[in-house]
């Protein structure tokens, strides 16, 4: 016997679809709450120095080692600024990535540095120190200097600078001494890649506190939020599934869950360290977005019931395609980023068109959401490959982050609606069938109260028939032979008395069989000991009446009254 604990297929469908409705509200309303908190911070607080305009100067390097071994050597090298030639440049500043390029191993490197200075524009308390804030950083890894000396370089974790914003905290002598800060960042990076510069900023820790907070949150904890919320979902919708099998539309949910899962990981944690790990980790986020709209297209197509089989295995073969050309195992050497990602834009494109058509064949609510959301990707999608992806704007938000919650939304919606809809078919079956039901019983009423009457009426002619039988054989033989006699003479008056008063007793025997007796022996010969008592007397015998108590007798019914009468009537007939 299966334990009740395990019994999931009792709960409620709709159970199921509130959850997950109520892990994406509560996504969203932690989102929007925390939104407004940090805008109502943000006018509560004093505002960094923010600089519209650095010093650059482009350093050729010697070196070709795009890895740890490599920035680690370059951070411990002492600059050499004398040669420098600054110009004034704007920031945020960037050099935009090339849709492809070519990019072998010895790829030429360059170091990009920036020259800013700060003059706290009010004495700092004792204990609080000048921070710098840099939005991002596309590049290799970036070193720090303040008055020529090395504060902080992030050659541990530089593979994830592109979504972590930059924070470096300032030696507390250099805000005491109230003397300006020459503030020189330095971003290597490849010549065929270019690089990316945020808005930087730098103030007391107070200032820069809730500048960080806001960009963590965008940047890091709101990704981390959305993953979190969508394998909650995913495992919902796969527990669902192990329950309920013809639910494929869950399976496609668990499955679009478990890649976008996957793509997301890349928005606050590096794989690998290792070049090669980096490599393999970047194919698979990279090829995860592919998977994920084809289950959004595969989850579509179910609930609508439409069939494209031609079109299904077309697009599979696309996603497998890409997902193996692209593997770093061909060691192809090419940076394909934004070409790949604007094939896969071509190729979302389709869907949503595709999507979009279904939503004018069905009119359904729940599918015109799906295709807001597909859409609501799209657009974002193209907007990150525009802009913080292409390192044309360093200080844009990644929006396909925050697309994840109207997508698994809209999935939850158009489940919940499924759900709800089978609910209501329930609950109309079984409405239908009580009333149905109800009708019948109504029918079996009428039909059993139609038998009622016709019993009665068998038992009355049945009565009636043994009436007549017993009236018959008794009194009316008894009266046809005494008038035969009379007739023929052979009897006296006295005689004719006599025959008389047998057949009035044959009579009263009939009449007082069809008492309701319940069964009762002794009622019935109490009758009878009353009517004869009487002609006994009169005969000058005495009656001594003794009975003991009988038990009702289930077989005692008006044909057998009347024939135990008729014994006991006979014995005394015969002692009179």
């Amino acid at each position: 016997m299966k334990p009740a604990f395990w019994d999931w297929s009792r709960i409620d469908l709709r159970i199921w679809g509130v959850v997950r409705v109520g892990l994406c509200g509560f996504g969203a309303g932690a989102i929007l709450l925390t939104i407004a908190l940090f805008v109502l911070e943000s006018f509560s607080s004093a505002a960094p120095m923010r600089y519209e305009k650095a010093l650059r100067w482009i350093e050729p390097l010697d070196v070709h080692d795009w890895s740890y071994t490599g920035f680690s050597a370059l951070a411990r090298k002492a600059p050499d600024l004398s040669r420098a030639r600054w110009e004034t440049i704007s920031l945020p500043n960037s050099i935009p990535l090339p849709a492809r390029a070519e990019l072998p191993d010895d790829a030429p490197i360059a170091r990009a540095w920036f020259r800013v200075r700060y003059m706290p524009s009010a004495p700092l308390s004792s204990d609080e120190p000048i921070e710098v804030f840099v939005s991002r950083i596309m590049g290799g890894a970036w070193c720090l200097y303040a008055n020529g000396q090395l504060i902080a370089s992030n050659a541990d974790d530089w593979r994830m600078q592109w979504n972590h914003p930059v924070r470096v905290r300032l030696p507390l002598a250099l805000s005491q001494s109230g003397q300006p800060v020459d503030i020189a960042l330095a971003v290597p990076y490849r010549l065929g890649q270019g690089y990316a510069l945020g808005t930087l900023q730098v103030g007391s820790a107070t200032e820069i506190a809730p500048i960080w907070n806001r960009r963590v949150f965008f940047q890091l904890t709101l990704p981390l939020v959305g993953m979190i919320t969508t394998l909650l979902l995913g495992v919902f919708s796969f527990s669902f599934w192990l329950m309920r099998r013809g639910e494929t539309q869950q399976l496609y949910m668990t499955l679009a869950s478990i890649a976008w899962v996957i793509f997301a990981l890349q928005f606050f944690q590096d794989i690998d360290s290792d070049a090669t790990g980096a490599r393999w980790f970047a194919a698979i986020v990279d090829a995860s977005p592919s998977w994920m709209f084809l289950l959004m297209y595969l989850f579509a197509l179910h609930i609508t019931s439409h069939s494209y089989p031609r079109i299904v295995s077309l697009m599979a073969c696309y996603v497998v395609a890409d997902s193996v050309l692209t593997l770093p195992v061909w060691n192809w050497q090419v940076n394909g980023f934004l070409l790949q990602h604007w094939l896969h834009i071509v190729f979302y494109l389709f869907i949503c068109l595709h999507v979009s058509w279904f939503v004018v064949q069905v009119r359904r609510t729940d599918v015109f959401v799906l295709c807001v959301a597909l859409w609501g990707c799209i657009f974002a999608g193209i907007h990150d490959l525009i802009y913080p992806s292409a390192q044309v704007d360093p200080d844009a938000y990644h929006f396909t982050a925050y697309a994840v919650f109207f997508v698994f939304l809209a999935f939850q919606y158009a489940n919940q609606r499924r759900h709800i809809a089978a609910q209501c078919d329930v609950e109309n079956a079984n409405q239908r069938l009580n009333q149905r039901l109800a009708e019948r019983e109504a029918e079996l009423r009428q039909n059993y109260a139609h038998l009622a009457t016709i019993e009665q009426q068998r038992t009355l002619l049945l009565e009636r028939q043994r009436l007549m039988q017993d009236m018959h054989d008794g009194v009316g033989s008894a009266l046809i032979s005494s008038l035969a006699m009379v007739e023929q003479g052979e009897m006296v008056p006295e005689d004719v008395a006599g025959m008389l008063h047998e057949c009035v007793d044959e009579l009263r025997l009939v009449i007082h069989s069809l008492e309701p007796i319940a069964h009762d022996l002794t009622t019935l010969l109490a009758s009878l000991r009353q009517r004869i008592g009487k002609r006994l007397e009169a005969s000058g015998i005495h009656l001594s009446w003794h009975m003991d108590d009988i038990p009702p007798l289930p077989w005692l019914e008006a044909p057998q009254a009347l024939q135990i009468l008729r014994i006991v009537q006979e014995s005394l007939t015969n002692i009179l």
